[in-house]
C-alpha cells in the first residue's frame, strides 16, 4: 500500500483504470490488488470512503490490520430428469 500510495495521482489513476479494464499486470500480487482497491475507494467513494480513508491512513502510519477471513463454500445440486 505504501508503494502504491507514493505513486503520483495520474499514475495511480492509470493503474486503477487498467486493472478495472481487466489488464492486470502479471506481477501484481493479491496484496497489491487489495491495496489498490482500498486506495481507489478512499479517493473516490463518498458514501463509504470515510471509513476506508481512516483504514488507509492507519495502515500508512504502520498500524497492522485486524483481519479475519471467513470462507464459505457452496454446493450446487442440479436434478435433471432425462425422461422429460
Amino acid at each position: 500500500m505504501r508503494r502504491l500510495a507514493q505513486l503520483p495521482v495520474p499514475k495511480l489513476r492509470d493503474l486503477i483504470q487498467r486493472v478495472e479494464a481487466g489488464d492486470v499486470p502479471k506481477d501484481m500480487t493479491v496484496a497489491e490488488g487489495i491495496a489498490l482497491v482500498m486506495l481507489r475507494k478512499a479517493l473516490t467513494d463518498y458514501a463509504w470512503g470515510d471509513k476506508t480513508r481512516e483504514d488507509v491512513l492507519r495502515r500508512l502510519d504502520g498500524e497492522k490490520p485486524d483481519v479475519s477471513v471467513e470462507v464459505a463454500v457452496g454446493v450446487l445440486v442440479r436434478y435433471v430428469d432425462k425422461d422429460t
